[in-house]
């Protein structure tokens, strides 16, 4: 194993090394993910308020029942090695609990 592709196994796993390999614009994109979700959205924001924020910004979006979560692909590289992902986990009443941006990297 190369130490660039072990780098890029640990960032996936414990968020080490994380810049190594990851594309600029995939750095770019996930970071105006958190700056939107940081300006527009606030814990307790409501399942319509949440769909409105991905609506805006022109994010396909489904909910997975089973995570409690809305989900989007902010961002795929042309290439598809590096996606940003988006999370928005909700309680029963589907109202913002947390989110969580990431960059994933793929191997294929």
């Amino acid at each position: 194993m190369t130490r660039r592709m072990f780098c890029h196994m640990w960032a996936l796993l414990s968020g080490g090394c994380l810049d190594s390999g990851v594309d600029a614009r995939a750095r770019v994109e996930a970071e105006k993910a958190r700056r939107a979700i940081a300006s527009e959205l606030h814990a307790g924001s409501s399942g319509a308020e949440i769909e409105g924020f991905f609506r805006r910004h022109g994010w396909p979006f489904d909910f997975d029942e089973t995570d409690q979560r809305f989900r989007s692909d902010v961002y795929r590289a042309p290439e598809k090695t590096h996606t940003v992902m988006l999370y928005i986990y909700v309680n029963r009443k589907r109202e913002l609990v947390r989110s969580d941006v990431q960059v994933a990297i793929t191997y294929f």
